[in-house]
């Protein structure tokens, strides 16, 4: 088990892995998620790097219902939590909302960010991906049946089946089930926060749009991982964002869906530190 800690990140209590030394990367998970997703990674990558993998406010462990949830208010925890933790720089890898927060943190900090590593990222693309409302529909009994006998194995499993892991009965089973007891505790929180960043910030087209051409404004090297599979963001949006952010580059993982990193996290790492040994 990592170590942990708490910090207080622009007046947020946050609660963070934190594994090796070496030069830092920060890690921020999705939407209804927690820093447990990072779990398979962390010590491959902390045996040469210092790896801090938070919960997002409202999320898990960390402090932060009630907030004015948006790209906005992320972007000031982020720049809070590199603040408190004393990191002139660092590496950033954000997985789907946790790399739109990411992208937003380095449009308004490059200085400060040495490497960008988005996997299956919300804000690389201005289309909608339409052909995930089908999806999310067929899935709806499998929510309501979880939510009337609180019962997440099988019925939250059958919910993220295909969506957003390819198999939630294998490796990533025990993960996914501590990161819904953990969100529990909170309540409401970690799905609003998503839910009010989505309306707040990429509901409209020209929201969107106007979020996607800032990318190219980006110069910091980036590598875009995907999931060949994702049931949620298409592996269209990594290409999307490639031909924008002008030095990226991206791989696509074959067996995974939404989180590589729980999927295929010998590869991921491997990516990763090829980027990180190699870019730039």
């Amino acid at each position: 088990m990592q170590r942990s800690r708490l910090i207080d990140a622009a007046g947020i209590e946050t609660f963070a892995y934190c594994e090796g030394t070496g030069p830092p990367i920060v890690m921020l998970h999705g939407w209804a998620s927690t820093a447990d997703m990072w779990q398979p990674v962390l010590n491959k990558l902390g045996t040469d790097y210092q790896v801090i993998a938070p919960d997002l406010p409202g999320h898990g462990r960390t402090a932060g219902g009630r907030q004015p949830f948006g790209i906005a208010f992320f972007r000031r925890w982020l720049a809070g939590l590199f603040d408190a933790l004393k990191l002139p720089q660092a590496t950033l890898i954000g997985n789907s909302m946790g790399g739109a927060i990411s992208l937003a943190y380095t449009q308004a900090h490059q200085e400060r960010v040495t490497r960008l590593v988005l996997v299956d990222a919300l804000g690389l693309s201005e289309a909608i991906p339409w052909s995930t409302v089908p999806r999310i529909m067929r899935r709806m009994p499998h929510l309501v049946a979880a939510a009337i006998t609180r019962q997440a194995d099988p019925h939250l499993l059958r919910w993220v089946d295909s969506l957003i892991v390819a198999d939630p009965w294998g490796q990533p089973r025990e993960t996914i089930l501590e990161t819904i007891r953990l969100n529990s505790r909170q309540g409401i929180w970690p799905l609003w926060s998503g839910l009010r960043l989505l309306l707040a910030d990429f509901l409209l087209p020209s929201q969107r749009r106007d979020f996607t051409r800032r990318l190219a404004d980006i110069r910091v090297p980036t590598l875009i991982v995907w999931g060949r599979h994702d049931g949620l963001l298409p592996v269209a949006h990594a290409f999307a964002g490639a031909q924008t952010i002008p030095s990226s580059q991206v791989v696509v993982l074959e067996r995974s869906s939404h989180e590589p990193m729980l999927e295929e996290p010998a590869e991921f790492v491997r990516a990763v530190r090829a980027f990180l040994n190699g870019a730039g």
